[in-house]
């Protein structure tokens, strides 16, 4: 995932970007997705990274062609990623330990990439054809400890996501 794992990026290298819309695709397709014009930046606050010890605010990475924030860690970083033209299923993820989940009753996928690599994913469905991904890249190279920090951050986002 880019990387940075940045959201769609741990371990899952996320996703093959999509041709760039012209302008006026890119108005409707915004308009019509339910994530509209949803900043990932404003996902998680600073107090709800203050736990994990933030060296600045978060800053706007786009992943794979999607609108994408990072938070960078004394020990790592945390990113959050919208993708508003890709489903959960639509999101490449292949290659990656998968695991089929659920997060406040939505469809998700918690992606670990081989062990050693300090990465966890989770990747949430927002509607059928829209997705988030939550992700931490933890610098002692410990993929628990990338889960950890992703289990605490992923209800915070989902709850700031747009319901289907």
């Amino acid at each position: 995932m880019a990387g940075v794992l940045l959201l769609s990026a741990c371990g899952s290298g996320a996703t093959t970007p999509p041709a760039e819309p012209s302008t006026g695709e890119q108005a409707t397709s915004e308009a019509a997705s339910p994530v509209g014009n949803l900043d990932p930046c404003q996902l998680l606050t600073d107090d709800d990274v203050a736990p994990f010890s933030p060296k600045k605010a978060g800053e706007r990475r786009d992943v794979a062609g999607s609108p994408g924030c990072r938070w960078t860690l004394d020990a790592g970083l945390i990113a959050v990623a919208v993708h508003p033209d890709r489903s959960l299923d639509q999101l490449n993820i292949d290659g990656e330990q998968v695991e089929d989940t659920t997060l406040g009753g939505r469809r998700a996928k918690l992606v670990k990439p081989a062990a050693g690599e300090g990465k966890c994913e989770l990747l949430v469905e927002i509607s059928d054809s829209t997705a988030a991904g939550i992700s931490a890249n933890m610098d002692d190279d410990n993929n628990e400890s990338a889960c950890q920090v992703v289990n605490q951050v992923s209800p915070l986002v989902e709850a700031k996501l747009p319901k289907s």
